[in-house]
Protein backbone atom coordinates (compact mmCIF):
# COMPACT_ATOMS: atom_id res chain seq x y z
CA UNK A 1 0.00 0.00 0.00
CA UNK A 2 2.79 2.22 0.70
CA UNK A 3 3.88 1.98 -2.57
CA UNK A 4 1.08 2.67 -3.96
CA UNK A 5 -0.15 5.73 -2.15
CA UNK A 6 3.13 7.14 -2.69
CA UNK A 7 3.19 6.85 -6.77
CA UNK A 8 -0.21 7.99 -6.87
CA UNK A 9 0.48 11.17 -4.70
CA UNK A 10 3.19 12.01 -6.34
CA UNK A 11 1.35 12.02 -9.56
CA UNK A 12 -1.56 13.68 -7.81
CA UNK A 13 1.35 16.80 -6.87
CA UNK A 14 2.02 16.99 -10.53
CA UNK A 15 -1.18 17.36 -11.65
CA UNK A 16 -1.58 20.23 -9.03
CA UNK A 17 0.89 21.71 -9.85
CA UNK A 18 0.32 21.45 -13.98
CA UNK A 19 -3.26 23.26 -12.84
CA UNK A 20 -1.58 25.93 -11.02
CA UNK A 21 0.56 26.94 -13.64
CA UNK A 22 -1.93 26.93 -16.27
CA UNK A 23 -4.49 28.65 -14.15
CA UNK A 24 -1.47 31.81 -14.01
CA UNK A 25 -1.63 31.98 -17.72
CA UNK A 26 -5.79 32.51 -17.77
CA UNK A 27 -7.85 35.34 -17.88
CA UNK A 28 -8.01 38.11 -20.74
CA UNK A 29 -5.08 38.27 -22.81
CA UNK A 30 -3.73 34.93 -21.55
CA UNK A 31 -2.13 32.28 -22.98
CA UNK A 32 -4.76 29.31 -21.89
CA UNK A 33 -8.42 29.34 -22.51
CA UNK A 34 -10.36 29.65 -18.96
CA UNK A 35 -12.22 26.32 -20.38
CA UNK A 36 -8.95 24.49 -20.08
CA UNK A 37 -8.01 25.10 -16.58
CA UNK A 38 -11.42 24.34 -15.97
CA UNK A 39 -11.55 20.75 -17.13
CA UNK A 40 -8.03 20.19 -15.72
CA UNK A 41 -9.06 21.41 -12.59
CA UNK A 42 -11.97 19.51 -12.16
CA UNK A 43 -9.93 16.35 -13.25
CA UNK A 44 -7.28 17.28 -10.38
CA UNK A 45 -9.90 17.77 -7.92
CA UNK A 46 -11.61 14.35 -8.88
CA UNK A 47 -8.14 12.47 -8.82
CA UNK A 48 -6.99 14.23 -5.59
CA UNK A 49 -10.10 12.66 -3.67
CA UNK A 50 -9.31 8.87 -5.51
CA UNK A 51 -5.89 9.11 -4.35
CA UNK A 52 -6.34 9.88 -1.08
CA UNK A 53 -9.97 7.73 -0.17
CA UNK A 54 -7.16 4.85 -1.48
CA UNK A 55 -5.39 5.89 1.61
CA UNK A 56 -8.45 5.70 3.82
CA UNK A 57 -10.31 2.68 2.50
CA UNK A 58 -6.81 1.02 3.60
CA UNK A 59 -7.12 2.31 7.13
CA UNK A 60 -10.93 1.34 7.40
CA UNK A 61 -9.95 -2.32 6.54
CA UNK A 62 -7.29 -2.38 8.70
CA UNK A 63 -10.13 -1.76 11.39
CA UNK A 64 -11.92 -4.44 10.14
CA UNK A 65 -8.88 -6.68 10.20
CA UNK A 66 -7.51 -5.90 13.51
CA UNK A 67 -11.84 -6.03 15.16
CA UNK A 68 -11.95 -9.35 13.50
CA UNK A 69 -8.50 -10.94 14.44
CA UNK A 70 -8.48 -9.63 18.22
CA UNK A 71 -10.32 -12.55 19.98
CA UNK A 72 -7.96 -14.93 18.32
CA UNK A 73 -4.58 -12.60 19.39
CA UNK A 74 -6.22 -12.29 22.53
CA UNK A 75 -6.82 -8.89 22.54
CA UNK A 76 -9.72 -8.15 24.61
CA UNK A 77 -10.59 -4.33 23.26
CA UNK A 78 -8.64 -3.20 20.10
CA UNK A 79 -10.41 0.19 19.80
CA UNK A 80 -6.88 1.85 20.37
CA UNK A 81 -5.04 -0.19 18.08
CA UNK A 82 -8.03 0.35 15.41
CA UNK A 83 -8.56 4.12 15.92
CA UNK A 84 -5.03 4.99 16.45
CA UNK A 85 -4.64 6.63 12.69
CA UNK A 86 -7.66 8.74 13.11
CA UNK A 87 -5.69 10.16 16.34
CA UNK A 88 -2.53 10.59 14.92
CA UNK A 89 -1.81 13.58 11.76
CA UNK A 90 -2.59 12.15 8.87
CA UNK A 91 -6.51 11.90 8.81
CA UNK A 92 -6.85 15.66 9.58
CA UNK A 93 -4.08 16.26 6.64
CA UNK A 94 -5.76 14.18 4.15
CA UNK A 95 -9.68 15.21 5.06
CA UNK A 96 -7.90 19.10 4.84
CA UNK A 97 -6.16 18.28 1.49
CA UNK A 98 -9.48 17.21 -0.15
CA UNK A 99 -11.35 19.34 0.89
CA UNK A 100 -9.25 22.44 0.30
CA UNK A 101 -8.75 20.96 -3.11
CA UNK A 102 -12.33 21.06 -4.24
CA UNK A 103 -13.33 23.85 -2.79
CA UNK A 104 -10.79 25.42 -4.70
CA UNK A 105 -11.70 23.72 -7.37
CA UNK A 106 -15.67 24.66 -7.50
CA UNK A 107 -15.07 28.45 -6.69
CA UNK A 108 -12.78 28.63 -9.63
CA UNK A 109 -16.10 28.94 -11.21
CA UNK A 110 -16.62 32.23 -9.26
CA UNK A 111 -13.10 33.31 -10.17
CA UNK A 112 -14.35 35.61 -13.00
CA UNK A 113 -16.69 37.25 -11.13
CA UNK A 114 -14.58 40.03 -9.84
CA UNK A 115 -11.46 40.82 -7.58
CA UNK A 116 -13.64 39.07 -4.09
CA UNK A 117 -14.21 35.88 -6.11
CA UNK A 118 -10.67 35.64 -7.55
CA UNK A 119 -8.86 36.10 -4.70
CA UNK A 120 -10.62 33.68 -2.32
CA UNK A 121 -9.87 31.20 -5.17
CA UNK A 122 -5.80 31.52 -5.29
CA UNK A 123 -5.55 31.55 -1.75
CA UNK A 124 -7.05 28.27 -1.73
CA UNK A 125 -5.00 27.38 -4.52
CA UNK A 126 -2.37 28.42 -2.71
CA UNK A 127 -2.91 26.15 -0.17
CA UNK A 128 -3.57 23.33 -1.78
CA UNK A 129 -0.08 21.95 -2.59
CA UNK A 130 1.48 22.33 0.69
CA UNK A 131 -1.35 20.41 2.69
CA UNK A 132 -0.82 17.35 -0.44
CA UNK A 133 2.70 17.37 0.07
CA UNK A 134 2.05 16.80 4.02
CA UNK A 135 -0.32 14.54 3.45
CA UNK A 136 1.47 12.47 0.84
CA UNK A 137 4.87 12.69 3.39
CA UNK A 138 2.74 11.73 6.58
CA UNK A 139 0.59 9.31 5.15
CA UNK A 140 3.82 7.48 4.48
CA UNK A 141 4.14 7.73 7.71
CA UNK A 142 0.70 6.72 9.32
CA UNK A 143 0.95 3.53 6.49
CA UNK A 144 4.24 2.56 7.96
CA UNK A 145 3.09 2.92 11.78
CA UNK A 146 -0.33 0.40 10.94
CA UNK A 147 1.36 -1.87 8.83
CA UNK A 148 4.05 -2.50 12.15
CA UNK A 149 0.20 -2.11 14.45
CA UNK A 150 -0.88 -5.25 11.76
CA UNK A 151 1.75 -7.24 11.94
CA UNK A 152 1.95 -7.05 15.83
CA UNK A 153 -1.56 -8.37 16.25
CA UNK A 154 -0.72 -11.16 13.61
CA UNK A 155 2.46 -12.27 15.65
CA UNK A 156 0.58 -12.49 18.62
CA UNK A 157 -2.11 -14.56 16.90
CA UNK A 158 0.40 -16.52 16.35
CA UNK A 159 2.31 -17.32 19.16
CA UNK A 160 -0.94 -18.40 20.44
CA UNK A 161 -1.56 -20.48 17.53
CA UNK A 162 2.11 -22.27 19.20
CA UNK A 163 0.73 -22.43 22.19
CA UNK A 164 -2.54 -24.39 21.10
CA UNK A 165 -5.09 -21.86 22.20
CA UNK A 166 -6.07 -21.63 18.72
CA UNK A 167 -5.98 -23.36 15.32
CA UNK A 168 -4.23 -22.60 12.43
CA UNK A 169 -7.44 -22.44 10.60
CA UNK A 170 -8.31 -19.45 12.39
CA UNK A 171 -5.06 -17.84 12.17
CA UNK A 172 -5.21 -18.17 8.48
CA UNK A 173 -9.13 -17.35 7.75
CA UNK A 174 -8.05 -13.65 9.10
CA UNK A 175 -5.47 -13.16 7.07
CA UNK A 176 -7.25 -12.14 3.93
CA UNK A 177 -9.95 -9.93 5.30
CA UNK A 178 -8.43 -6.73 5.14
CA UNK A 179 -7.70 -6.83 1.38
CA UNK A 180 -11.25 -8.13 0.39
CA UNK A 181 -12.99 -5.01 2.50
CA UNK A 182 -10.54 -2.36 0.55
CA UNK A 183 -11.55 -4.34 -2.54
CA UNK A 184 -15.20 -3.89 -2.10
CA UNK A 185 -14.89 -0.21 -0.78
CA UNK A 186 -12.69 1.10 -4.32
CA UNK A 187 -15.79 -0.53 -5.97
CA UNK A 188 -18.22 0.80 -4.48
CA UNK A 189 -16.39 4.25 -4.58
CA UNK A 190 -15.99 3.27 -8.28
CA UNK A 191 -19.85 3.09 -8.61
CA UNK A 192 -20.75 6.12 -7.11
CA UNK A 193 -17.80 8.24 -8.64
CA UNK A 194 -21.09 8.89 -11.42
CA UNK A 195 -23.20 9.49 -8.95
CA UNK A 196 -21.21 12.54 -8.73
CA UNK A 197 -21.45 13.48 -12.66
CA UNK A 198 -25.36 12.70 -12.82
CA UNK A 199 -25.56 15.22 -9.69
CA UNK A 200 -23.38 17.67 -11.68
CA UNK A 201 -24.68 17.50 -15.03
CA UNK A 202 -28.53 16.75 -14.24
CA UNK A 203 -29.15 18.89 -11.46
CA UNK A 204 -26.72 21.81 -11.39
CA UNK A 205 -27.37 21.58 -15.03
CA UNK A 206 -23.89 21.75 -16.63
CA UNK A 207 -24.13 20.95 -19.98
CA UNK A 208 -20.52 20.83 -20.90
CA UNK A 209 -19.34 18.43 -18.12
CA UNK A 210 -16.85 16.49 -19.65
CA UNK A 211 -17.07 12.71 -18.84
CA UNK A 212 -13.31 11.88 -18.99
CA UNK A 213 -12.35 12.98 -15.68
CA UNK A 214 -15.33 10.61 -13.74
CA UNK A 215 -14.08 7.52 -16.46
CA UNK A 216 -10.44 7.47 -15.51
CA UNK A 217 -11.34 7.96 -11.74
CA UNK A 218 -13.96 5.44 -12.39
CA UNK A 219 -11.55 3.14 -13.66
CA UNK A 220 -8.84 3.59 -11.72
CA UNK A 221 -10.97 2.85 -8.53
CA UNK A 222 -12.44 -0.29 -10.13
CA UNK A 223 -8.82 -1.67 -11.19
CA UNK A 224 -7.01 -1.14 -7.48
CA UNK A 225 -10.74 -2.86 -6.05
CA UNK A 226 -10.63 -5.61 -8.76
CA UNK A 227 -7.03 -6.50 -7.86
CA UNK A 228 -7.16 -6.80 -4.18
CA UNK A 229 -10.40 -8.73 -4.58
CA UNK A 230 -8.77 -11.41 -7.08
CA UNK A 231 -4.94 -11.25 -4.78
CA UNK A 232 -7.10 -11.95 -1.61
CA UNK A 233 -9.57 -13.85 -3.01
CA UNK A 234 -11.17 -17.16 -0.69
CA UNK A 235 -9.48 -19.93 -1.81
CA UNK A 236 -10.82 -23.64 -1.47
CA UNK A 237 -8.77 -25.63 1.10
CA UNK A 238 -6.46 -28.30 -0.84
CA UNK A 239 -8.51 -31.79 -0.53
CA UNK A 240 -7.44 -34.06 2.19
CA UNK A 241 -6.01 -37.47 1.99
CA UNK A 242 -7.85 -40.53 1.47
CA UNK A 243 -7.84 -42.28 4.68
CA UNK A 244 -6.23 -45.63 4.51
Amino acid sequence: MRGLYSGLATWNLIVLAVTAVLGAFTGEGGAVEPQVHKVLGLFAAVFCCLVHSLLITHFIGSMKWIEQTGPTAGIADTKSLRTAWIKGRAFPTVVAAMLVTVAAAILGGQAQDGPLGMLVHVGLALAVFPLNVLALVWGRESVIANTLRLRAVEKQALTRQAQGLVTEAEVEALRPESGRAGGRILLFLAANVWVLWLYRRHVLRLKAEPLWPYAVACLLLALVGWMLLRRWAVRPPPPEPPRS
